[in-house]
């Protein structure tokens, strides 16, 4: 559990987040920063394995200020170390930006505070979290981003004129094996998508008739869901055509005039599995029949 804080201390040094507490376990401070005219200051503060179910994540601040506060929780964390890096940037004026290690299968997550109402835009390669303005008094942003050697954290404001803060940690994989840097990671002899950790499961059933008479239109054939996967790419012979539905779960599918196989496989973020297929068989679509006088 991360645990963003966007506060505008409003040139009050001392304004500063004293604990955070989910339910009844205390999370712990990560990183700060306050810029250089004290007016705006970022947070993380983080919980490794938080209990499941609803509770109340309370952030006791020093003195009243305004704050804008959002919580994220993430799966695959390295539980003992599981924040790898930190890095924070503050100024008087800009655009919020600031550059982090990490590493493949990993994530960063950054929270920024800007003065005024209004809004921040996240860098083309961020997954915007939160972007919540206060009327005329602030915003506060949080996005994250994959893992690599060297991350860069940026926004856009629609008012670079005011005073930023900005905070940022890569949060550490839970999974030695990087699917996308050419290295042996947890020494079974594969890398990359040769590794059977990179891929997901292999579809194990097409449902769909199995003999369909030449020529049909509309005909349906779906499989079952694969946990870490992200799209399915389906064929079919090459007299059919796929009308509707490549790229997931279930496709329309007009029928050609000779058998064959219909095949699917599970896409992730990286790697693809083996393909599962069936095989099709056809009939001639019945004679109509013939009123003879």
């Amino acid at each position: 559990m991360i645990v963003g804080i966007a506060m505008l201390p409003d040139e009050v040094v001392t304004d500063t987040v004293t604990s955070v507490s989910y339910g009844s376990q205390n999370l712990t401070y990560s990183t700060s920063i306050q810029n250089p005219d004290n007016e705006n200051r970022t947070e993380i503060w983080y919980l490794v394995n938080p209990t499941s179910g609803t509770n109340t994540v309370t952030v006791t601040i020093s003195n009243p200020t305004p704050a804008i506060i959002g919580v994220s929780t993430f799966e695959n964390v390295d539980q003992t170390t599981p924040i790898s890096a930190t890095n924070n940037y503050g100024s008087d004026s800009g655009n919020p930006s600031l550059t982090i290690a990490s590493a493949c299968g990993g994530l960063v997550y950054d929270v920024v505070s800007r003065d005024n109402s209004g809004s921040f835009t996240a860098g083309a390669s961020q997954t915007e979290l939160f972007d919540i303005s206060q009327s005329g008094v602030m915003v506060g942003a949080a996005s994250t981003e994959a893992g690599a050697a060297s991350v860069t954290m940026s926004w856009t404001s629609d008012d670079n004129g005011e005073q930023i803060a900005q905070s940022a940690v890569a949060i550490a994989p839970s999974n030695e094996t990087c699917c996308s840097n050419s290295i042996d990671d947890d020494g079974d002899g594969d890398t990359d998508c040769a590794d059977s950790d990179c891929q997901p499961a292999t579809p194990s059933s097409i449902t769909s008739t199995d003999l369909l008479c030449k020529f049909v239109t509309g005909e349906t054939f779906s499989t079952s869901a694969i946990p870490t996967a992200t799209s399915y790419t389906w064929t079919v012979p090459a007299s059919a055509t796929i009308t509707a539905g490549q790229g997931t779960l279930s496709i329309i599918v007009d029928w050609g005039g000779v058998a064959g196989n219909v095949c699917v496989t599970a896409n992730g973020p990286v790697c693809s599995s083996s393909s599962f297929c069936k095989a099709i068989g056809v009939i001639d679509a019945p004679v109509e029949p013939v009123i003879s006088h």
